[in-house]
């Protein structure tokens, strides 16, 4: 006896619904982008000129373009962790911009008054020298600004914040500059979850 087309059609779906149901959802590719605004300090000889550097357009009240990671020549890196408080590690790459940021514990509390503390790595293209890191003595200053509902500041996965380094080295000479109240926005990141 011999099994005809049809009667293995029945045969052939099973298999490949076997086949294809096996295979995990593809992760949603992180996205996000930072604004930066640099500030020179001409009582402390910062060497570099106040100048803005942007990768996406996020701002305090509008989470602007953000750049998907492989897209237009961005990296986008991130990975929110926790349930609340929640650990933040996140980088934005575009060309000279570059903006790295490790925040150990924040609430979705944090407000300007009572801010989380971090570090930020930093460059542009205004800073020949290379990238500045944040003093580790005078940590940044990470918060949530007034007016965001919950889910507009930090949950797993996903961070809106904003930020300053009122201390930020610049080489060779480790001269201090700072930058005053910046923006960061991450998306589609790493939980930490097993799939």
């Amino acid at each position: 006896m011999s099994l005809s087309r049809l009667d293995l059609a029945p045969v052939l779906g099973v298999l490949s619904l076997l086949v294809c149901g096996c295979s995990d959802p593809v992760p949603p590719t992180p996205r996000g982008g930072f604004d930066v605004n640099w500030v020179d300090s001409p009582v402390e000889e910062c060497p570099i000129r106040s100048h803005r550097a942007q990768v996406g357009s996020p701002t305090a009240t509008d989470p602007g373009t953000k750049l998907v990671d492989g897209e237009e020549g961005a990296e986008i890196e991130c990975s929110v962790t926790g349930a609340g408080p929640f650990k933040v590690s996140a980088s934005a790459v575009q060309g000279a911009n570059i903006l790295r940021l490790n925040i150990p514990s924040i609430s979705p509390s944090a407000s300007q008054a009572a801010p989380a503390s971090g570090s930020v790595n930093f460059r542009s293209a205004e800073l020949t020298s290379g990238s500045v890191s944040s003093d580790s003595t005078v940590p940044c200053t990470f918060w949530f600004p007034d007016g965001r509902s919950e889910d507009q500041r930090v949950t797993g996965g996903k961070i809106w914040v904003a930020f300053e380094c009122s201390r930020m080295l610049t080489p060779p000479m480790n001269n201090p500059c700072k930058i005053s109240e910046s923006y960061a926005l991450f998306e589609n990141c790493d939980t930490g979850e097993e799939e």
